[in-house]
């Protein structure tokens, strides 16, 4: 059992993610708030069918990328094969209260379960392009780069540039961004 969740693995192992969704070359680390409660499908369990994907953000993120030719097919097997990985600040299983108030603290850069984001210092070393999605991991980002207020794209060093995005709710503000990601890879 986790110290950190009281889970007997996180959903990252759980999918085996490392062994089978690591891209050979990485060139966008994107980095969601946490995968859900207990309860939440996965982003890296595979869907019935992509058509009406339960997965709110990976069926709007697949579409997104594919609708700017980044992908070959809107599936987890096109989203790797681009060279994308999806990470969670957070990677621990968590209600929606405590994913509340875990926001609220991100807000004031002081989440104390991103500050246990160790798992995000490898990938963030690799990837030109690091696209990170809503408080929790910006405040994850700020953690790891020191970066503060990130807004747009910034460069958080001379060979890394950052997008923060709103949580994607919609396929606007995901669209929105799927266009500010393509024109740097």
């Amino acid at each position: 059992m986790l110290t950190c969740c009281r889970a007997a693995e996180h959903p990252w192992d759980r999918f085996k993610v490392d062994l089978f969704w690591r891209p050979r070359q990485l060139r966008c680390l994107i980095i969601g708030e946490n995968p859900g409660d207990v309860e939440s499908a996965y982003f890296y369990e595979a869907p019935g069918g992509y058509a009406n994907d339960p997965v709110v953000v990976r069926r709007y993120l697949l579409r997104g990328l594919l609708g700017q030719k980044l992908l070959i097919s809107a599936t987890l097997e096109g989203f790797r094969d681009a060279g994308f990985l999806f990470d969670h600040a957070i990677r621990c299983p968590l209600s929606s209260a405590d994913v509340k108030k875990e926001r609220s603290a991100a807000m004031r850069s002081a989440s104390s379960r991103v500050q246990r984001s160790a798992h995000l210092l490898a990938p963030l070393s690799q990837p030109p392009i690091v696209w990170v999605m809503g408080h929790l991991a910006n405040n994850a980002m700020e953690q790891r780069t020191m970066a503060r207020n990130l807004r747009g794209f910034r460069t958080v060093r001379s060979d890394k540039r950052c997008l923060l995005t709103k949580w994607p709710n919609s396929p606007f503000h995901l669209n929105t961004a799927c266009q500010g990601v393509s024109k740097y890879l």
